[in-house]
């Protein structure tokens, strides 16, 4: 559990920061399709994503453009691109 727990923070910490943080070039996603921005990086991550109810307060507060940065990506390293 000790190793678990600073990886859920880091993974969180990165889940945060993909959210505020994404290119705005990409297509706006209202705040309503927060449950399949959440499930789109869920697939993504895969185990290494946060919790459901934490991907989706962050979702709540990221901004049209945040989201659809993340509906875009289809890789890791994508997501990671929603950052710069």
């Amino acid at each position: 559990m000790t190793v678990k727990l600073p990886m859920l923070v880091m993974t969180s910490l990165i889940g945060v920061s993909i959210l505020i943080s994404a290119h705005g070039k990409d297509k706006k996603v209202p705040v309503e399709q927060c449950p399949a921005v959440v499930e789109h990086v869920k697939f993504i991550q895969g185990v290494k994503s946060p919790s459901i109810a934490a991907m989706m307060a962050e979702c709540k507060v990221a901004s049209d453009e945040e989201r659809g940065c993340l509906m875009s990506a289809g890789s890791r390293r994508q997501l990671a691109q929603c950052l710069s």
